[in-house]
């Protein structure tokens, strides 16, 4: 259990962002302050670090708002993939990017020296491609040549960090914002900012912390099996979250200064 004086919103490496528990998640776009139509998407990378698949989320984001796409989206994340997100500064128009979605190719992340898959930890810029519907590819242009922007910091042409995620316990959300500019511009990070809901589970696996009681509680998945004593404790005060047999999870609650002063347990079995 988290400490009591912890808060539930924790900033974490924009790296770092892997599914623990497989949900359907949604991506609502929260706005843009940038001048540059930017394409917005997402990469779903494997544990050697080779990105799998290529998604564009929004096609148009600026200041303006949204155009040729919806603000919110459905996504299918499973257990144990690795997520990205990129920014495709001024994509819309270098590269026609919406127009690229309706024509019905699909997208794909690629190392910029080499055309090859693209893969997170070599260290080197990516760049985004497109394959037509008659097995064609090209580059996508953005307002930097081909450059992009990604969560994978070490992988930005400039060398620099263009995203931040801030994760949100209470809500199971991640937010995240983008500068789109080469150098950084003015790091505002205002150029880009949407949130993926993923759930409280996956969030507190992102911030290393367990589940409170409360969130188990309110869990859809949540069964309390019974009281190991007779009475309901009056305080929660010490909690440990531990592996249960079959997969499962297990949280086993001790109350100190419960009834009659002994500690009373309550399990709660979390269907996995």
């Amino acid at each position: 259990m988290t400490n009591s004086n912890a808060t539930a919103t924790t900033s974490i490496a924009p790296e770092s962002l892997t599914i623990h528990d497989s949900v359907t998640a949604s991506v609502h776009f929260d706005g843009s302050s940038a001048d540059y139509h930017n394409a917005v998407g997402m990469y779903v990378y494997d544990n050697a670090g080779t990105v799998t698949s290529t998604q564009i989320l929004y096609g148009d984001a600026s200041y303006r708002g949204l155009a040729g796409g919806a603000a919110d989206l459905k996504l299918s994340l499973k257990e144990g993939q690795h997520i990205g997100f990129f920014v495709a500064p001024n994509a819309a128009v270098q590269g026609d990017v919406v127009h690229l979605m309706q024509a019905g190719g699909t997208f794909h992340l690629v190392m910029a020296a080499n055309g090859a898959a693209a893969n997170v930890n070599a260290g080197q810029p990516m760049q985004l491609a497109y394959q037509a519907a008659n097995g064609d590819w090209s580059n996508v242009h953005t307002q930097f040549w081909t450059s992009i922007f990604t969560t994978n910091t070490r992988d930005n042409v400039d060398g620099l960090q263009h995203a931040k995620m801030t994760t949100d316990a209470a809500t199971g959300q991640v937010h995240v914002t983008f500068e789109d500019m080469m150098g950084g511009g003015n790091l505002d990070f205002k150029d880009a900012s949407f949130t993926l809901t993923i759930g409280r589970e996956n969030v507190r696996a992102l911030q290393h912390s367990p589940m409170t009681v409360s969130e188990h509680l309110q869990s859809e998945n949540a069964i309390v099996t019974g009281w190991h004593d007779s009475e309901m404790p009056s305080a929660m005060q010490v909690c440990t979250l531990h592996a249960a047999n079959g997969g499962g999870t297990a949280l086993d609650v001790a109350s100190l200064g419960g009834y009659g002063g002994s500690a009373n347990h309550l399990d709660l079995a979390v269907a996995s």
